[in-house]
């Protein structure tokens, strides 16, 4: 399935000219004049990728990103620009755009972008699978404690594992089974489980 790519850019003859050019790439082009426009294009579409242009009517460029990253933090977002503003570059790179392409740029410098921000894209996808596949293997439920102390620490665990931003430390010699909770454990601050 082709990637779909959402440009926004209030200059109709560069949206025309950026949504043939990356049709034919064999892209899935969506448009918008204006942010809101964009931001409610995305909203209904969730492309894979958005050309955002820093200077719009309205919100500007930045907001969309903002707005972006908070409704799909993992799409891509590469800036676009007429102007050489290097503080709203380096605020845009901050706030997670993954390129910034000052106008008139080549079609080759475009595509390339595009093309090393869907493969990081496609490799963040496969490593949250891996992980998530991976931590399926370390339910707390499939451990089996004899001890009365282990047994304690994977309840404590099991209370701990939902909290966000938690930090946990798990000591205890070799062989005791920390592994187990570690892997079981979405975050890791504030509890102390001594096997042994």
């Amino acid at each position: 399935m082709a990637a779909s790519i959402l440009i926004i850019d209030d200059e109709v003859v560069t949206l025309n000219n950026l949504k043939r050019a990356l049709q034919k790439e064999g892209y899935e082009v969506l448009i918008a004049d204006s942010g809101e426009t964009g931001i409610e294009t995305f909203k209904q579409n969730r492309p894979n990728l958005a050309l955002v242009d820093l200077m719009l009517p309205g919100i500007d460029g930045i907001e969309v990103l903002k707005q972006i990253k908070s409704i799909e933090p993992r799409t891509v977002v590469i800036m676009i620009t007429a102007y050489e503003i290097i503080e709203k570059a380096i605020e845009a790179m901050k706030m997670g755009a993954y390129d910034y392409l000052m106008k008139p740029f080549k079609i080759n410098e475009l595509r390339s972008s595009i093309a090393r921000a869907l493969e990081l894209q496609s490799l963040r996808v496969r490593v949250l699978d891996t992980v998530e596949t991976e931590k399926g293997k370390f339910y707390f439920d499939r451990i089996i404690a004899q001890s009365r102390k282990m047994a304690d620490a994977i309840r404590t665990a099991r209370r701990v594992a939902p909290l966000d931003k938690t930090t946990v430390l798990i000591t205890g010699e070799s062989g005791v089974g920390k592994g187990l909770l570690d892997h079981g454990l979405p975050v890791v601050v504030g509890y102390v489980a001594v096997l042994q």
